[in-house]
């Protein structure tokens, strides 16, 4: 997981590509292995990373999936 975070400008859309799967399935793998943020990478997606905690309740308690939390 760590090794398909992309350095420089990092997007969930690309790390979803880099992984073949979707965006919501790349977030949800954040979730369960976070990646170090500190530096350039992180400049966009900083809020991104403090939804983590939302979107695994949703997926972990709520029970949607993984699309319905991308849709949303």
């Amino acid at each position: 997981m760590h090794r398909a975070v992309p350095g420089g400008d990092f997007s969930i859309a690309r790390l979803a590509q880099t992984l073949n799967t979707t965006t919501a399935h790349a977030i949800y793998l954040l979730s369960q292995h976070p990646v170090d943020w500190s530096g350039p990478r992180c400049r966009r997606t900083q809020y991104t990373a403090t939804r983590i905690g939302q979107w695994r309740t949703w997926y972990e308690d709520d029970h949607y999936s993984l699309q319905d939390i991308a849709d949303m």
